[in-house]
């Protein structure tokens, strides 16, 4: 019987789901904290995704009878980070000035300590960047390419390069970070960044991946930026850059390539040209010397006479060879000579030219401090794609930049012309990032910020920032800063809670658990309504408002109504209220936790 019932529940789960996801698709909700990439699980409706075991799981949770009093499947308050969460759209809360957020040119500057809901908030966004690029791709438009610099790996394997660039060590890292990093090396993070994630399109073979060589083939220019980045920035082998260059050289820049072979080709004739003169001048003199001796004298004084152009210490050279090779006139030597020469300058050419090859590579290299660019590869790239007469300077200049500002609008325009609308960035987890770790660099954190709120970079547009503690605290807050950085023009938050949106979190979260099981049981809303009314029965409610105004951040309470919970089951066979006392203990392990 209990395995029918329970096959039964289970075909009413599924049938119930089929009916959320057809209404769903026909509102086109969307989830606040939806995440774009794999790790995280979040769903549209207000019922959570199941993996076909819930009759096991209701089976567990039906063992507790605490759950059971309050009308709950499981502890709605487990899900402690925004990455790792399994929720519901209705257990949020979404501050109101985000609501209805859409893709813009607007720039967001978001503070707040850990657990602040700073991941939570940047989920959403990004969730909403791809809801919003689907859509355009359906309706054959571009879309956005989005950066994505919260991955602390990646970010401290840049700092990790800048570090031994500057040849710092751990000892002095924070002082020497804070002497060195400016926002230009900022600007590279991004940029290496965004070539990772272009080139690894690329390389999967992916329809993106394969749009972006679409238009860089019909875009010399481009063509030649993106090959560049991509041998400067990129973290590929480099059998995966010859194959980028065998797909994009050829067609691109053939005619570059056919001028020097050209130029190479007619210093080859004329050094072939002047010694097969000679050789020709020779066995003519020879032939004619045979004759006989008076005419071989005579065509030997006429040379001789005409020679008289040459200094005297050439002239003292032909004497010497003709004493040591009697046979060999004047005449002869000379011819010898000019090819000897013109092979010597064709040779001396060459290697003038390629030193200054090499040392263009090495300039064009040296700025990049975040990276380890391999000069040998970038060489023979610079000589396909410029003449020696290009600069290092003006290839930077053309295709990478100088300052933050020129840089993120070159690599702006870049991923508009391989096919997308523009470039996003989002950056978060700073504090992750080894490096930037505040409790060993206490000023590195803050010198990263600081260079992030400058205006030349919040200008750019489609910015997207989280930093782990409030603007004050990272000293952002001062005339100087607040004047370079021109707050007022772009969307800067601290994150901060009041009690009243703590308790307010608390009841979705408890809400959204009691509608789950009241579905799982095939109930209808209509005929019971949940409460979050249900937990007073057990905690005073006094005790619990002033238990919230304590904590600061989301996470906290996370904490503490799990740690709530558990002296609520403690108590659930003698009903006995939740003491004060406990509540404040619950206080202490939220606010110890929660760092």
């Amino acid at each position: 019987m209990d395995e029918s019932k329970n096959n039964m529940q289970q075909q009413q789960q599924q049938q119930q789901q089929g009916r959320d996801e057809e209404a769903r698709a026909a509102a086109g909700k969307s989830f606040p904290g939806s995440r774009p990439t794999p790790g995280a699980r979040h769903v549209d409706s207000d019922d959570e995704e199941d993996d076909g075991n819930d009759a096991s799981r209701q089976v567990v949770a039906g063992t507790s009878k605490m759950l059971g009093k309050l009308g709950l499947s499981h502890n709605p308050y487990v899900d402690r980070t925004a990455e790792k969460s399994i929720l519901q759209s209705g257990a949020f809360y979404l501050l109101s000035d985000l609501q209805g957020f859409r893709p813009s040119e607007m720039t967001y500057i978001f503070f707040g300590k850990r657990g602040s809901g700073k991941t939570t908030i940047r989920l959403m966004m990004m969730q909403r960047y791809k809801e919003y690029n689907e859509r355009r791709v359906s309706q054959g438009k571009n879309p956005v390419f989005v950066v994505n610099l919260c991955r602390p790996g990646h970010m401290n394997d840049c700092l990790k390069q800048y570090r031994k660039s500057i040849g710092a060590d751990k000892d002095n890292w924070d002082a020497s970070f804070a002497d060195n990093w400016s926002s230009s090396d900022l600007a590279d993070c991004v940029i290496s960044f965004a070539i990772n994630d272009m080139m690894r399109l690329v390389v999967t073979g992916s329809p993106e991946g394969r749009m972006i060589l679409s238009a860089l083939s019909n875009n010399p220019r481009s063509a030649t930026q993106f090959l560049i980045l991509a041998h400067l920035y990129t973290r590929e082998d480099s059998a995966t850059l010859n194959t980028l260059r065998a797909k994009l050289l050829p067609i691109a820049f053939s005619s570059v390539t056919l001028v020097k072979t050209i130029v190479a080709a007619g210093v080859l004739a004329t050094t072939l040209g002047a010694a097969a003169m000679g050789v020709r001048r020779m066995m003519s003199d020879n032939g004619t010397a045979t004759d006989s001796d008076g005419v071989g004298a005579s065509r030997t004084n006429t040379s001789y006479s005409s020679s008289h152009s040459f200094d005297d210490n050439t002239s003292s050279i032909l004497d010497s060879l003709r004493q040591i090779l009697p046979e060999i006139s004047q005449t002869q030597l000379t011819w010898a000579g000019v090819g000897a020469s013109s092979l010597l300058a064709g040779v001396a050419l060459q290697t003038r030219s390629r030193s200054q090859e090499q040392a263009r590579a090495k300039e064009l290299c040296a700025p990049l401090r975040i990276g380890d660019p391999r000069a040998d590869l970038v060489e023979p790239l610079l000589n396909s794609l410029f003449t020696v007469d290009d600069t290092s300077e003006r290839i930077r200049a053309l295709h990478i930049g100088h300052s933050a500002q020129q840089k993120l609008e070159l690599i702006d325009e870049l991923t508009k012309s391989c096919g997308f609308q523009g470039m996003a960035v989002f950056g978060d987890c700073f504090d992750e990032v080894g490096l930037l770790d505040p409790l060993l660099y206490p000023s590195a954190l803050k010198v990263f910020a600081r260079e992030v709120c400058k205006n030349e970079v919040l200008n750019q547009g489609r910015l997207h920032f989280f930093f782990p503690d409030a603007r004050a605290s990272l000293d952002l807050s001062t005339d100087r800063i607040v004047r370079e950085a021109r707050f007022d023009r772009h969307f800067v938050r601290d994150l901060t809670w009041s009690r009243f949106q703590l308790e307010e979190l608390a009841e979705r979260r408890f809400l959204a658990a009691q509608k789950r099981r009241m579905r799982a049981q095939g109930g209808s809303n209509q005929n019971v309504q949940p409460r979050f009314q249900d937990l007073f029965k057990h905690v005073s409610k006094e005790d619990f408002s002033g238990a919230i105004s304590k904590l600061s951040t989301p996470r906290e309470l996370m904490v503490f109504m799990t740690e709530l919970l558990g002296r609520v089951e403690a108590h659930s066979e003698d009903g006995a209220m939740v003491a004060a006392q406990d509540m404040e203990i619950a206080v202490n392990k939220a606010q110890e936790q929660s760092v």
